[in-house]
């Protein structure tokens, strides 16, 4: 009994079909004869390069105290407000940034004569609020310096904040306190005279 042969009949979609495989394996092939390296500049940022300076005199000329001592661990919480949208015409939603409301949560060992706890100390003695718990915050990005040979200048965000107190006491002579950060921040540099910060408002790469 004679065997049939099956025959396939080329069409434009099994041609259309052979050179999309065939774009494939060559994509594979030049992914895998491609080196992958990671670029020779790269430097690890520390954590003590994201410096913050609090105003601890607010009714008048800054005083401006390093943030950090009895503190292990401080992060800011940007807690971005974010609007969905889903069109008729796609499948998938799409998501937009609207702002954000930075905060801070802190958790501090007493030490006296450390001006930070100082004044977040007379706010919870005096149960500070509205304009009495309010003051500016610096943030200082070390690791982003202009004139670094001369004068350096460091990459700065200047805030108003708002200090709410959580608590303190517990086991040991601790304040934990919350960073509000208000507002849109002033962008700029800061600049050190004798360990003293300088905030000068203005653009920045």
């Amino acid at each position: 009994m004679a065997t049939r042969k099956k025959i396939v009949q080329e069409t434009p979609e099994n041609q259309t079909s052979e050179i999309k495989l065939l774009n494939l394996e060559r994509e594979v092939k030049t992914m895998a004869d491609t080196d992958i390296k990671v670029p020779d500049n790269i430097e690890k940022i520390n954590r003590d390069e994201w410096v913050d300076f609090l105003n601890t005199t607010p009714d008048s000329e800054p005083t401006w105290a390093i943030v950090g001592v009895g503190i292990t661990d401080k992060a800011t919480d940007y807690n971005a407000e974010v609007s969905e949208e889903k069109w008729i015409i796609e499948r998938n939603a799409r998501k937009e940034i609207d702002s954000y409301a930075l905060s801070s949560s802190v958790e501090q060992t007493a030490y006296k004569n450390d001006p930070v706890f100082e004044f977040i100390d007379d706010i919870r003695y005096k149960l500070g609020t509205g304009k009495k718990a309010q003051t500016k915050l610096l943030e200082i990005d070390k690791y982003k310096v202009t004139n670094k040979e001369v004068s350096p200048k460091y990459r700065a965000r200047q805030w108003n904040v708002a200090i709410e107190i959580s608590s303190n006491g517990g086991d040991s002579a601790k304040i934990n306190y919350n960073i509000h950060f208000v507002g849109d921040p002033e962008l700029g540099t800061v600049s050190f005279a004798e360990g003293k910060p300088t905030f000068t408002e203005g653009a920045t790469e």
